[in-house]
């Protein structure tokens, strides 16, 4: 059995990183695997570091998934952000945006940050917006994958089944390049 690690990140605050954590979690448990998970928290780097590693180096579960604090460039402690956390522990990203006005914009920012600091990104999904007056839902993940090059990009819609989860799911246990828009179109 192939074990997963992820963390779950977004490119802004609020953007449905624990919607999508969450239902991440219950693909893998009616998958019937095991499954730990960790919220981040905002303390200095270096305990939150030594934490993690440790959880992950004796965690048994088929999945183990941390969740980001904020946007990608959220401070941490003095001077680190949620990036530094990522890049310290080295786990494929799993890049949550939202469906509000700009979140095309914010989604592809911080997908081209993870990838300039050398981050896998294992999946960006976005989360549609709470908001009756938000764009679009298809048409912002649409051009989010239009843009997102070989990243997979997948639709997390709050109403519904949520397939896309064990899509993400997928894609974590069996990381073999996808092509990326194509997950857009069958979420």
């Amino acid at each position: 059995m192939t074990v997963a690690r992820v963390f779950v990140a977004g490119g802004h605050t609020d953007v449905g990183k624990t919607f999508v954590a969450c239902a991440l979690i219950r693909a893998a448990r009616a998958a019937g695997l095991s499954v730990e998970a960790l919220e981040g928290q905002a303390l200095p780097l270096s305990p939150v570091v030594e934490l993690c590693a440790a959880r992950l180096a004796a965690s048994p579960a088929d999945l183990f998934v941390i969740e980001g604090v904020g946007g990608l460039m959220s401070p941490l402690a003095d001077q680190a952000t949620g990036l530094d956390l990522m890049t310290a522990l080295n786990l494929p990203v799993l890049l949550v945006g939202g469906g509000y006005l700009g979140a095309i914009n914010h989604t592809l920012t911080a997908l081209e940050v993870l990838r300039t600091r050398g981050q896998t990104v294992a999946a960006v999904v976005v989360s549609q917006a709470a908001q009756p007056d938000a764009p679009n839902f298809a048409e912002t993940a649409a051009l989010v994958a239009a843009h997102a090059g070989a990243t997979p990009v997948l639709r997390a819609p709050r109403a519904g089944p949520p397939d896309w989860a064990a899509k993400a799911l997928d894609l974590l246990l069996d990381p073999r390049p996808r092509v990326g828009a194509d997950l857009a179109e069958a979420s």
